[in-house]
């Protein structure tokens, strides 16, 4: 059975690497500055003396000199506020070049004539005469009709008694129908379990991902891509990781522990390791608050680590170990505890 190489080893040898190139990188941002403040010293088209010596100002707290780095950690300057000290140099020094590229204002257009005073005015409409009134002729008064001559009165014949109608027959009232009994429910067929029918590459996969887990802990995902590389399929990985019982909470909260037994970390540093590991956020943060580490005891190491890599002064180990995550005050106990 194959084994995923580990990655402590590669990631102590990232965080040398790392360190190398951002020393790099500061001194190659530090001599464009410095290059730059130069010429602005000696102005060829018109900048200000004051732009280079703010640019100077910016190269020396972009370069990593221990003497400067002492200076700006003792102002409470460091991380994120050095990055904004350059910035606010940077920009002041660029603020003060001049501009001599002016862009001309577009002459206005020439005011449109009043159209509406040219405008002829509306001529009156002529007001309707008036028709002249017609006599009207005087209507005929109407005839009187005659008055009818009265008929003689005759005498009326008695009305007939009415015949007392039959009362009706009572309807008979519908009888209920009787309601249909239900037809009972079939019950229904029990499940086929995963065993009946699990294909072979699935119960192969499922067993190797036992294995695995019973010799170190691994992430929902990690553990599928562990198959993976095991000649595994995507989905008989899939299914071995599906049915293999592990708690995921529990699997970070065990591999949170094999990296503290390797090396230092901070708190906020095993998170971000764990999720690395592809556990997913609250994965991670259960397996970093449950793995009973003592972080001033993980600063304490830490600090001995990069004091066995390279030389640090007191407020550079600290930047150091803050850059990792610890906090100031575990940070100081780090360095406390090294003798610094």
């Amino acid at each position: 059975m194959k084994s995923r190489p580990s990655r402590a080893v590669e990631n102590k040898k990232g965080l040398m690497l790392m360190e190398k190139v951002k020393k790099v990188a500061r001194w190659v941002l530090a001599g464009l500055f410095l290059l730059s403040g130069v010429g602005w010293l000696f102005p060829s088209g018109g900048f200000a003396p004051l732009s280079g010596v703010l640019g100077i100002l910016a190269g020396l707290a972009t370069a990593p000199i221990p003497a400067i780095d002492e200076i700006l950690h003792n102002l409470k300057i460091r991380g994120v506020l050095r990055g904004v000290l350059v910035l606010v140099l940077l920009v002041a020094a660029g603020s003060m070049i001049p501009n001599e590229d002016k862009a001309e204002l577009p002459e206005r257009a020439p005011t449109e004539a009043a159209e509406e005073a040219a405008a002829p005015e509306d001529t009156a409409e002529p007001e309707p005469t008036p028709e002249p009134e017609t006599q009207s002729e005087p209507e005929p008064e109407p005839t009187p009709e005659p008055e009818p001559e009265p008929e003689p009165e005759t005498q009326s014949e008695p009305e007939p008694t009415p015949e007392p109608e039959p009362e009706p027959e009572p309807t008979p009232e519908p009888e209920p129908e009787p309601e249909p009994t239900p037809e009972p429910e079939p019950e229904p067929e029990p499940e086929p379990t995963p065993t009946d029918t699990m294909t072979k590459g699935q119960r192969n996969a499922l067993g190797a991902a036992e294995a695995y887990l019973r010799t170190t802990a691994f992430s929902y995902e990690g553990l599928i891509h562990q198959l993976e590389y095991s000649q595994y399929s995507t989905e008989d990985a899939t299914y071995g990781a599906d049915n293999c019982g592990a708690d995921w909470n529990e699997q970070a909260l065990k591999k949170a522990k094999e990296y503290l037994n390797m090396m230092a970390f901070s708190h906020s540093g095993l998170i971000h390791q764990l999720e690395y590991e592809k556990f997913t956020s609250e994965q991670a943060q259960y397996g970093a608050d449950n793995c009973g580490a003592d972080w001033n005891e993980q600063a304490a190491k830490k600090a001995k680590e990069y004091e066995n890599m390279m030389s640090f002064s007191r407020d550079g180990l600290i930047g150091q170990l803050e850059y990792e995550g610890f906090t100031t005050e575990q940070a100081t106990y780090g360095a406390d505890a090294n003798g610094y």
